[in-house]
């Protein structure tokens, strides 16, 4: 009797499992498609790339990497069997999705990094899916946000969304204003329930609105505010170019696969 409950639960658990991994996959807007694509073929790059560096420098050997993967994969399972709202191991630094040039700098900055340790990447650029999948996507060069910044809100609380950038408002010179759909050749952020919280870095196109995800578990003002800031260009503290005149990082302490957060 116990043995059945037991399997009903697991077969219960892996259906529930699989049905959150599709609606993720369906909860991403067309339009953005291309860029999730190109994000996550990003970080793939990061790992595999740390990966030989590790192996090149005698750090961890490939059965070492496959040891300490193996573990990271246990103790995220025991902790917590579905992705946290911030943490998508597919986006860059678990929220931010990348725009084609972001990630060529990004990939650009890892392999001058590379060299120096003198790990070749040379099969990484023979026409890999990253170079593929930027084909497709417009080139749009960043620009800055001009005040009062338009947005406005589908299918999450307007309340808290108003909220929180009142809130940005009152502390800074950024100026935001409410409107009901997309203008016409304006750029501009709209609030929807997407999969998980996530955000575009800096804004995408001069004349079109972008997207940020305020979908279940990132329902507080704090979280709404990380996202829209990461909208207007700010990145994550761990990550700024000045970071290591302050901070000390130390790798070893880092879980497998998060490696690429510290670029």
């Amino acid at each position: 009797m116990t043995k059945n409950i037991i399997i009903n639960l697991l077969l219960f658990l892996c259906f529930t499992i699989t049905l959150s991994l599709l609606t993720q996959e369906n909860n991403v807007p067309k339009e953005d498609k291309d860029n999730f694509e190109i994000t996550e073929l990003t970080n793939r790059f990061l790992e595999e790339v740390e990966e030989k560096i590790e192996e090149k420098n005698g750090i961890y050997s490939v059965e070492d990497q496959n040891k300490r993967r193996l573990e990271d994969m246990n103790n995220s399972n025991s902790e917590n069997l579905f992705v946290k709202p911030m943490e998508n191991p597919n986006l860059f630094q678990g929220d931010e999705v990348l725009t084609e040039e972001q990630a060529e700098n990004i990939i650009k900055k890892v392999a001058e990094e590379a060299k120096a340790y003198e790990v070749d990447l040379s099969n990484f650029f023979s026409d890999s899916e990253i170079t593929r999948k930027k084909r497709k996507i417009e080139v749009k060069k960043d620009a800055k946000w001009e005040f009062p910044i338009r947005y406005y809100v589908q299918g999450v609380n307007e309340t808290l969304v108003d909220k929180s950038l009142k809130l940005i408002e009152n502390e800074t010179c950024i100026r935001f204003v409410k409107v009901y759909g997309p203008t016409y050749k304006q750029p501009g952020l709209k609030y929807f329930s997407g999969n998980g919280c996530w955000s575009f870095v800096g804004r995408k196109s001069p004349d079109q609105f972008q997207d940020i995800s305020i979908g279940n578990g990132c329902t507080s003002v704090g979280t709404v505010q990380h996202e829209t800031m990461h909208a207007l260009g700010s990145t994550h503290e761990q990550c700024r170019a000045d970071r290591d005149e302050f901070l000390t990082i130390y790798k070893d302490n880092f879980r497998y696969g998060t490696d690429k957060n510290f670029v």
